[in-house]
């Protein structure tokens, strides 16, 4: 999996691991989402284990597209908070990424931070 984010986003090992995955290197994940998730899904395939959860194909693809959704959904969000002057329209589609990311990322089991509130109650205001 290492492999798959230097190969496909240039991001190190190290840098991972050091807790510096943000800024660049977390728009290089969420630009090649859908590859980077499917890539993953085929290694988590060949390394299955009958014990876990997620023991079949069908489940390992869901999770998979799930994050990749919700990696997409995040950098729709982010691309409308970074428009200068908004225009009306913009503000309602960056409710909508906002809105469905912050769903995306609680189905998924992830928590709502306080970055994420912000995100999602305070940014189109």
């Amino acid at each position: 999996m290492f492999k798959i984010l230097k190969i496909k986003c240039g991001i190190k090992l190290q840098a991972y691991h050091g807790g510096t995955m943000t800024g660049k290197d977390i728009q290089k994940v969420m630009e090649n989402a859908s590859e980077i998730c499917s890539l993953f899904a085929n290694i988590l395939m060949a390394n299955k284990r009958p014990d876990s959860k997620f023991d079949t194909a069908e489940k390992i693809n869901h999770l998979c597209t799930s994050f990749a959704n919700a990696f997409v959904l995040w950098d729709g969000a982010f691309s409308f908070a970074s428009t200068i002057s908004p225009s009306q329209d913009d503000i309602v589609q960056y409710t909508r990424f906002a809105t469905a990311a912050v769903f995306s990322r609680v189905n998924l089991g992830c928590s709502v931070t306080p970055k994420v509130h912000m995100m999602w109650s305070h940014v189109a205001n």
